[in-house]
C-alpha cells in the first residue's frame, strides 16, 4: 500500500520529475496527504478485524455458491 502511495505521488508530480525541479517536487507533499490519511485509516481498520470477520464481509451476499471442490467448500464453511 505504501508503494501505491509513492506511485500516486509520483504521477501527481510528474511534471516536476520530468523537468528536474526537485524543490517543487518536495514542496508539494501536501497533495499526497489525503492518500496518506487513507493509507493510515486502511491499516487501522484492517488491524481491527479478525480473519473470520473479513471472510464474513467478503462472503456476506453469497446465497448460491458456484460449484466448488469439497476442500474449498470446507474452507469456506470453516471461515464462516
Amino acid at each position: 500500500m505504501a508503494a501505491n502511495l509513492a506511485v500516486f505521488y509520483a504521477v501527481v508530480q510528474n511534471d516536476a520529475i520530468l523537468t528536474g525541479n526537485w524543490m517543487d517536487f518536495a514542496s508539494h507533499v501536501n497533495s499526497a496527504l489525503p492518500a496518506g490519511i487513507g493509507l493510515a485509516l486502511t491499516g487501522i481498520i484492517n488491524a481491527q478485524l479478525s480473519a473470520t470477520a473479513k471472510a464474513r464481509i467478503v462472503f456476506i451476499r453469497w446465497h448460491r455458491v458456484v460449484r466448488l471442490s469439497p476442500n474449498m467448500r470446507r474452507t469456506i464453511l470453516v471461515l464462516i
